[in-house]
């Protein structure tokens, strides 16, 4: 069934409205470009284009309602505020005229409407619920919180990275971190960087050390989670993983405090220990780290098999320091046993 829906973008040509037309293309909804811009740099699919004279054109209205009528308009969208107020304004005194949809909220409104769950999280961040809950090893000195500022920069940078980690983990590293001593942090499993951004961020603040991120970013060397989770297995071969590769790389050029060994973790393991002998780190694209063979963190997040994470704690558990962390993903898993048989072991 076609969609009733058909929306006019403008101006289409601004950078914002890539993502809205690609979320309402999805959902089947007929997209007609706009743009004032004599040759607009579009780069998206549009069912229609059309030029528009500038708001401040006197045949502005005229191009408007006539694009309404032979569009057969039923919503506008637009990222610019200007456009914006004056498409309200001009609702606003003839609404006869002008019975489309224009999408709320208004530009303005929606950056903040980006950064209030952040500003809520760093309030939030304020209060010590979840270290009070623990009970902290003697030789762990509890660092002081961060600033309201940097937690709100340290959300809105993690959930513009791809990913599954959630903003319950975010919050135990961020406490975690404060507990933390100086040293290696390891992820293993990364996949777009999104905790291993949030790790790196915080060790920087904290002068813990620098992460090492274990991946093998390849279906080749990726294996199977188990019968129980056929539905994740099937689609490993689909994943183009040396673009993903790329997404990572480009979300950890932001620090300088990352590398990583891409192999398969008990490979990676002897890398590692050779690493940890010459003290150096290098990763192609990023910066080289200084690796101390003592970890501060250990955040197991690969194959979630039972006998997968036994080996991954077998393997690297030893090189876990005085007053580190251990930490594993999925705890309870829906898709197999996982860390969460292993935990009642």
């Amino acid at each position: 069934m076609a969609s009733t829906l058909s929306l006019l973008v403008f101006p289409v040509d601004m950078d914002a409205a890539k993502h809205f037309i690609s979320v309402s293309q999805s959902l089947g909804v007929n997209i007609i470009g706009a743009s004032s811009v004599a040759s607009p740099n579009i780069t998206v699919d549009l069912d229609h284009f059309t030029h528009m004279p500038y708001i401040t054109d006197p045949a502005f209205t005229a191009a408007l309602k006539a694009a309404v009528e032979d569009y057969s308009v039923t919503h506008i969208y637009t990222p610019h505020p200007g456009v914006w107020a004056h498409l309200k304004y001009l609702q606003t005194k003839q609404p006869d005229h002008y019975s489309f949809k224009l999408c709320d909220p208004s530009p303005v409104q929606a950056i903040w409407d980006d950064t209030v769950s952040s500003y809520e999280w760093a309030e939030n961040m304020a209060l010590d619920v979840f270290l009070n809950t623990l009970e902290l090893d003697p030789v762990s000195t509890l660092k002081p919180r961060l600033t309201g500022g940097r937690y709100i920069s340290l959300h809105k940078q993690f959930f513009r990275i791809p990913g599954e980690c959630d903003i319950n983990k975010l919050t135990a590293l961020a406490h975690i971190s404060r507990t933390l001593p100086q040293g290696d942090l390891v992820e293993i499993g990364s996949f777009c960087g999104r905790s291993a951004f949030a790790i790196a961020w915080l060790a920087k603040q904290y002068e813990i050390g620098n992460l090492i991120s274990i991946d093998p970013w390849s279906s080749q060397k990726t294996e199977d989670q188990g019968q129980q989770a056929e539905i994740l297995n099937r689609r490993i071969g689909a994943v183009d993983f040396d673009k993903i590769f790329l997404v990572y790389i480009s979300n950890m050029l932001l620090l300088d405090n990352v590398g990583y060994i891409r192999e398969i973790s008990s490979e990676a393991i002897n890398q590692y220990k050779q690493t940890t002998q010459q003290g150096i780190l290098n990763s192609s694209e990023l910066s080289p780290i200084s690796v101390s063979g003592a970890i501060s963190l250990l955040h197991i997040d690969g194959n979630h098999r039972y006998t997968h994470v036994c080996q991954d704690i077998e393997a690297w558990a030893p090189y876990v320091m005085l007053g580190g962390w251990i930490l594993l993903d999925d705890y309870v898993w829906a898709f197999g046993d996982g860390p969460l048989v292993m935990g009642l072991w």
